[in-house]
């Protein structure tokens, strides 16, 4: 019972990762969308997908590794609040 239990859990967790993964990416999507568009935020989008995501995806690393020192220093000062 407890097996059974533990592999529920698992699948949950799994599918509630792979939910908030395709919201990081469609919100960087839409970001860049919004580079050229006008209607949409870009920068915005783009911070948000990013802070979606974590440091652990190979998406956001890039695109922090990409931001300017500052942007990365205010981002670390709220990620440690």
């Amino acid at each position: 019972m407890d097996s059974i239990l533990k592999k529920i859990t698992d699948y949950i967790k799994r599918i509630g990762y792979f939910f908030i993964f395709i919201g990081g990416v469609l919100a960087i999507i839409f970001g860049i969308a919004g580079l050229v568009l006008p209607i949409i935020p870009g920068w915005l989008l783009i911070i948000i997908g990013v802070l979606i995501l974590g440091e652990k995806n190979k998406i956001s690393k890039f695109i922090l590794n990409k931001l300017p020192k500052q942007v990365k220093e205010a981002l670390m000062k709220r990620k440690n609040k």
